[in-house]
């Protein structure tokens, strides 16, 4: 049966095809990474990169999580989300390099950072992490960090680099772009990429009452933490309009602007609505092309 393409949404340009083409990665199998990140749809979409790389992900939900982990088993490396709750990816190198003056084997640390300025990459290194990823984290990139840092990386696995790790210009963002997801997360099929949206919308949705609180405390500070995190996973499923929101939304929380806030707050939520819209359209079609 000839595939059918999913509909042009009018009002969020979703794209239909997803697939990229197909990582060599067999050097790197089975390679054990200890992954320290809080956001349950990142975790989800660096479980599927890793899977894809034909890695092993051990999932930490903090630093004190993760720290225990390390201590308790083997690992190759280490992926650490820069700010996390109960002790952030900074924290973590500095206890982890201090017990490996005691005898511990080096393990490779990367950051996993919102921030991509110079001053962002030194305090990681200054920390004692050994590179930094920016998100959101296309493959490509987290593959070439890999081959870097892990003992038997092939020298061939990152040869072509076809798709780079950029976003592309655009005159206005969109609600939701699958091709952005496909340079996340490789060769997944519109199930898979829709459970990835899903769990996002979840998320965002159980965060957003949180962030209505500390907008009623005119408590900057937190709303403005929640606004990074929520920014990083938008962009990592393509949810675009949602990211460029909560980046103005950072902005204006640091700058205690709450008049504007609230009104952002307003738009943050429509724009969570309508990627629930284009995923539902979009599993619709795919629902449709099965039958």
């Amino acid at each position: 049966m000839q595939k059918r393409e999913a509909p042009d949404l009018e009002n969020h340009r979703v794209q239909r095809d997803i697939r990229l083409d197909p990582l060599p990665v067999s050097e790197v199998e089975r390679h054990r990474i200890l992954v320290a990140e809080d956001n349950p749809a990142n975790q989800a979409v660096l479980r599927m990169q890793l899977d894809v790389l034909g890695c092993e992900a051990d999932q930490a939900a903090d630093g004190v999580e993760a720290l225990a982990k390390w201590r308790a088993g083997k690992h190759d490396l280490i992926l650490a989300d820069r700010n996390m709750p109960n002790m952030d990816g900074l924290e973590l190198a500095r206890f982890i390099r201090s017990l490996e003056k005691n005898g511990a084997t080096h393990v490779p640390i990367i950051a996993i950072t919102a921030d991509h300025h110079r001053e962002e990459i030194t305090r990681c290194r200054a920390a004692g992490m050994d590179d930094a990823l920016p998100k959101p984290i296309a493959l490509d990139d987290l593959r070439g960090m890999l081959e870097r840092w892990l003992p038997r990386a092939s020298s061939e696995a990152g040869a072509s680099n076809d798709h780079g790790s950029g976003s592309p210009v655009r005159e206005q963002a969109i609600a939701l772009d699958l091709e952005q997801l496909a340079r996340i997360t490789g060769d997944s099929d519109v199930r898979q990429a829709s459970a990835l949206i899903d769990l996002f919308i979840r998320t965002a949705r159980a965060d957003l009452p949180v962030c209505h609180r500390y907008l009623s405390e005119k408590n900057g500070r937190s709303l403005a933490q929640y606004m990074h995190k929520l920014k990083s996973s938008a962009r990592m499923v393509g949810a675009l309009r949602f990211a460029d929101l909560a980046v103005t939304l950072e902005d204006a929380a640091k700058s205690k602007r709450f008049a504007a806030t609230k009104s952002l707050m307003v738009e943050l939520e429509s724009a969570l609505g309508d990627v629930a819209v284009a995923v539902n359209r979009i599993n619709s079609s795919a629902g449709g092309e099965a039958e």
